[in-house]
């Protein structure tokens, strides 16, 4: 049983050191190594390690700036697109409902509901993406506050600041003049579709 203990306790102290060496390879966790302890006498042991912290982090907001720049294409070749289909659909959602509701419950209304609930659903998916772009690029502002920079190298602490500076700016996808793809605008969008249809109904019926 001694001997079983001793071997479990030599794998897990092996893991433990494994995962120390990953997490700082990798740059991950920095706040767990806030606590840990440095041989100052060994030469350069904790300069090579600030290197290391530095040299992770630039290739952390190289691959931001490279996000940015691919989703700044993206809505510079899909807004207008984005913009036609929103306001097709919500013009179909207008008129598909006034249709719906005077024609009688038969095979062609649950044809029409159908068509209805697809254009709904098109809308949906296009504002569902777009809200979670938004909350993944919010999400690099925080992970780069609540690292550990501020008790980094004066390199890194100003790299840091300007990564959260320039990730306090969500990346967003447009719809032209409809505003920014989130799940506020597909509410918008269907509040006032159904506004424009109860006027139609209103003026329908006078």
């Amino acid at each position: 049983m001694a001997i079983q203990e001793e071997n479990m306790a030599n794998k897990t102290q092996y893991f433990a050191s494994e995962q120390n060496d990953a997490i700082i390879r990798l740059g991950r966790n920095y706040d767990s190594l806030g606590g840990e302890t440095y041989n100052l006498d060994i030469p350069g042991s904790f300069s090579n390690y600030q290197k290391e912290m530095e040299r992770y982090l630039m290739e952390c907001i190289k691959h931001h700036q490279k996000l940015i720049e691919c989703s700044e294409k993206i809505d510079l070749l899909w807004k207008r697109v984005f913009f036609y289909q929103f306001l097709t659909a919500s013009l179909l959602i207008c008129f598909i409902g006034l249709k719906a509701i005077s024609m009688p419950l038969n095979g062609e209304f649950a044809k029409t509901m159908e068509y209805l609930a697809a254009v709904i659903f098109q809308l949906g998916l296009y504002c569902t993406f777009g809200s979670n772009l938004m909350t993944q690029s919010e999400a690099v502002f925080n992970a780069a506050y609540e690292s550990d920079w501020n008790n980094q190298s004066k390199h890194y602490k100003n790299c840091t600041r300007m990564l959260i500076m320039r990730a306090q700016r969500p990346v967003k996808l447009t719809a032209g003049r409809f505003g920014t793809l989130s799940l506020p605008l597909f509410t918008s969008m269907l509040r006032s579709s159904y506004s424009y249809l109860a006027l139609l109904r209103q003026m329908q019926e006078h």
